[in-house]
């Protein structure tokens, strides 16, 4: 026997209001999870990325690290899962009715950083200005850069706000920072604050210094064994303090276990010797300024050089590498004055040698 079909009968007006409403209701709670999920997600740092922070971090051990005329301060705080949205600068993509959290993607941290520069005197006068410093955040094998420029810019820098930020890393990379200057990186770990300063240690360890040859700026006589000597006083140095300093902005950087000397001289005019009798010769040239330091030359000199007498009494320099356990005994100096005329002799010498007492 053969079933007709059964005719399905018309929804009425009521269902089909119905079915309108259910549909309208379940796409406003898809768009507000949507709208939820979007606001719960809009500040999330991947590893790498960064916002800035609206004030300096105040967990974290603080640590200076020193670098020719600067030092940098760092602080460094424990990685969190997420930061209230009032501590982070969000700058024009703020949104006031928006109370979320900044918050570390998936198998990420955040991590507050904060540095500052303030201009110290550890380069014994030595010019820093135009010497680039670098601060970088290590995560893992990961460098992040923080800040670049010279001492006086970073220390220009660190009075506005932008030297804080909330940084985002890969969950369980250890941390440091890392501060370059002219080649040599010092690195800080977090974890433990130890600070390796390689061959920046003589900034922050550096020897005593011993008295100047003449510490109370009496001139020290010059003298010479010969028939025609200066008149008295009339062939002196006069030196200021043996300083020693980690860098220099000619050699750069002392080698491990030695450090840097510099002594400023200033010698006399001379311009005449006499002899035994009194009479006068006059000096028609003088020779280049030789100082030793324990009979080591110097690596380095300004204003030592010679030529006609009024000219060689101008102010000069010399750098001498001394090793770090070494106590420097004795200063030095010769100096050859050519004499008018062809009677003989044409030359003497002028020397001293002073003995170095520790201050």
């Amino acid at each position: 026997m053969t079933r007709t079909p059964c005719a399905r009968r018309p929804a009425t007006s009521g269902q089909r209001w119905t079915t309108v409403c259910a549909v309208v209701v379940a796409a406003a709670i898809a768009s507000n999870l949507a709208a939820g999920w979007q606001a719960d997600h809009r500040h999330v740092l991947a590893a790498g990325e960064r916002l800035p922070l609206e004030s300096r971090v105040h967990n974290g051990q603080p640590h200076e690290v020193l670098v020719p005329g600067t030092a940098v301060d760092l602080q460094v705080g424990r990685p969190v899962r997420e930061m209230d949205q009032g501590l982070v600068d969000l700058g024009a993509d703020r949104d006031w009715s928006d109370t979320a959290a900044v918050r570390a993607d998936d198998g990420a941290g955040l991590v507050p950083v904060s540095w500052a520069a303030r201009p110290v005197n550890n380069s014994a006068g030595q010019e820093v200005g135009e010497q680039q410093i670098d601060i970088r955040l290590v995560a893992g094998n990961t460098r992040l850069e923080l800040a670049r420029g010279t001492g006086r810019e970073l220390a220009t820098e660190a009075s506005g706000r932008e030297t804080s930020s909330l940084v985002a890393v890969d969950a369980g990379d250890e941390l440091a920072v890392e501060v370059t200057f002219d080649g040599v990186t010092q690195r800080l770990d977090v974890a433990t604050g130890e600070l390796d300063r390689g061959a920046a240690q003589g900034l922050a360890a550096r020897p005593p210094r011993p008295d100047a040859p003449s510490p109370d700026s009496r001139p020290c006589q010059l003298r010479t064994d010969g028939a025609w000597r200066p008149h008295a006083r009339a062939a002196t140095l006069t030196t200021g303090p043996l300083v020693p300093y980690a860098w220099d902005d000619e050699l750069g950087w002392a080698d491990e276990g030695r450090h840097w000397s510099g002594v400023a001289v200033r010698p006399s005019l001379t311009s005449y010797v006499v002899d035994r009798a009194g009479t006068p010769r006059t000096v028609t040239d003088v020779g280049d300024l030789s100082l030793r330091l324990d009979g080591q030359a110097p690596e380095r000199t300004e204003g030592l050089e010679g030529g006609e007498s009024y000219s060689s009494a101008r102010s000069g320099y010399a750098v001498f590498a001394v090793d770090d356990d070494a106590t420097p005994r004795e200063l030095s100096a010769v100096r050859p004055l050519r004499l008018e005329g062809a009677t003989t002799p044409t030359t003497v010498r002028v020397a001293g040698r002073y003995p170095l007492g520790r201050g």
